[in-house]
């Protein structure tokens, strides 16, 4: 009698916790996605997340609309990513009144901070908002299975993410700018720009540069800055920026030429450029390291522009020859 009572009991847990495991899964109307990014961040940041950003046309973009359908309420997708990512949709309808015109400028300024190139697009980003990779929206989208493998396969660094943001909060001084370090090389270094609130601590945390690393992310620094000066009118003094900080002894080979190099093109786009001091600017770039990996692109950007500066030289002489010729003596 009570061997059959303990093999009901048994059979009775196993009915129970399978049916807690059933009433639990969750459905596509369980996941919970944000419409605004502030409030994902937050979300975040309190659970201790990072977030799935996925910028949308629903009314409008075939591909937005298949990866609505077929992977993001899919089980796997629901299964594997839901549960660990914040899900975060930005909207961006064509359909008049579908979604609140301020919300609409914010979903606006969100993507122009990614420098967006299209819809859609699906992101991988810190609680923080700085970019750990982006996600293929050209692959196999009607494979779910497929798609959220792709998702999947950045979960382990994503980890690593978390838990160096947070030792990242709890760390003061050089140890911080060692921290800085670590967390912004597991990110997606084309979207390096997007940290550069975190950059500018370094300068204030190690003034002495004890820790060696102010010079590898001084380069960083002054690109937003040199952009910003040379939209508002001061090319000369952008260009300086580089011509500074390449000749500072801070920067390593590979951003001492990248550093000239910048410089130059730069100085090109200014209203007032002269190619012979473009050329000037790309030969010390070259000298800085000529077996660098892109010492060959410097140089054959250096064959152009003599060849221009000769060809410019050679239509001066044939205009001035023309002049000549219809000058008559009386």
């Amino acid at each position: 009698m009570k061997k059959t009572l303990t093999k009901v009991l048994r059979i009775s847990a196993a009915i129970f916790l399978s049916a807690v495991a059933f009433s639990c899964k969750q459905t596509a109307a369980d996941a919970v996605w944000y419409n605004d990014f502030e409030e994902s961040k937050a979300a975040a940041a309190e659970q201790g997340k990072n977030i799935l950003l996925f910028f949308t046309g629903s009314d409008w973009d075939t591909i937005s609309q298949s990866l609505a359908a077929n992977v993001f309420t899919s089980d796997v997708f629901l299964k594997k990513v839901a549960s660990k990512y914040i899900l975060t949709q930005l909207d961006f309808p064509q359909a008049e009144g579908s979604i609140a015109e301020e919300q609409f400028m914010k979903n606006y300024d969100v993507a122009n901070s990614f420098t967006l190139e299209g819809i859609p697009t699906v992101l991988l980003v810190t609680k923080e908002g700085y970019v750990i990779s982006i996600i293929d929206t050209t692959a196999d989208i009607e494979s779910a299975d497929a798609y959220v493998k792709t998702i999947t396969s950045f979960n382990k660094q994503s980890d690593k993410i978390v838990a160096a943001s947070k030792k990242m909060d709890k760390v003061e001084g050089i140890d911080k700018v060692k921290q800085i370090d670590t967390f912004a090389d597991l990110l997606d270094s084309s979207y390096r720009y997007l940290l550069s609130d975190l950059f500018s601590q370094i300068a204030d945390l190690d003034p002495e540069n004890k820790s060696k690393l102010y010079g590898k992310y001084l380069l960083q620094l002054t690109y937003p800055k040199a952009m910003e000066t040379f939209s508002s009118g001061s090319p000369d003094e952008a260009v300086k920026m580089f011509i500074d900080i390449a000749e500072g002894g801070l920067l390593n080979k590979a951003d001492t030429q990248e550093a000239y190099y910048s410089a130059a093109y730069l100085y090109a786009q200014s209203p007032n450029s002269d190619n012979t001091v473009v050329l000037d600017y790309l030969s010390k770039s070259y000298q800085v390291d000529t077996e660098s990996e892109t010492a060959d692109s410097i140089l054959q950007t250096m064959e152009y522009i003599k060849s221009s500066i000769e060809a410019e030289g050679a239509a001066e002489k044939a205009a001035e020859k023309g002049l000549l010729g219809d000058i008559t003596l009386e």
